[in-house]
């Protein structure tokens, strides 16, 4: 089923296929529980195959928190015009890529285990035309007592329109 169809299916109109998009892709932090009980009935799925309660993700579910339940990020160009994710947890899932959702302007990060989670940042101008030229970005792990970097990677960048 495309997303236009489950959208006709759903909400009665085609134009509801950008919302099932952002359902899909994790970018719809707390959906309505109207909106999720139409996609129920669209897909037919039974009372007994919901596993409950729905738990909505962030990119927190993707680091290891430490004592004080907070994490920071900031996102940067470097001097060679490479677009850099700091970070001051380490990640406690391993990454597969990063995607960029151009036209919003939202970068989500996708582990290798097929889970996503939203920075929820939205991306500066600047960033943006960074990232819409590269296919990848540096992610690094800032120590939080020193501000010095303690590990970095490049992780692939999907760019969506």
């Amino acid at each position: 089923m495309t997303q236009q169809e489950l959208a006709v299916r759903a909400f009665g109109n085609e134009s509801y296929k950008t919302t099932i998009s952002k359902l899909e892709n994790g970018r719809i932090l707390n959906p309505h529980q109207k909106t999720i009980d139409r996609l129920v009935v669209a897909l037919n799925i039974q009372k007994e195959e919901l596993s409950g309660p729905f738990n909505v993700d962030t990119v927190c579910d993707f680091v290891r928190m430490g004592r004080n339940k907070s994490v920071a990020f900031e996102v940067t160009i470097n001097d060679k015009k490479e677009v850099v994710i700091f970070h001051d947890r380490p990640w406690k899932v391993p990454l597969k890529r990063g995607e960029y959702f151009a036209e919003d302007r939202d970068f989500v990060f996708c582990a290798q285990t097929g889970s996503r989670r939203p920075l929820y940042i939205k991306i500066a101008p600047q960033i943006h035309n960074c990232l819409i030229e590269h296919e990848r970005v540096l992610v690094v792990l800032m120590c939080p007592e020193t501000n010095s970097p303690l590990a970095g990677a490049y992780l692939p960048l999907k760019v969506i329109w």
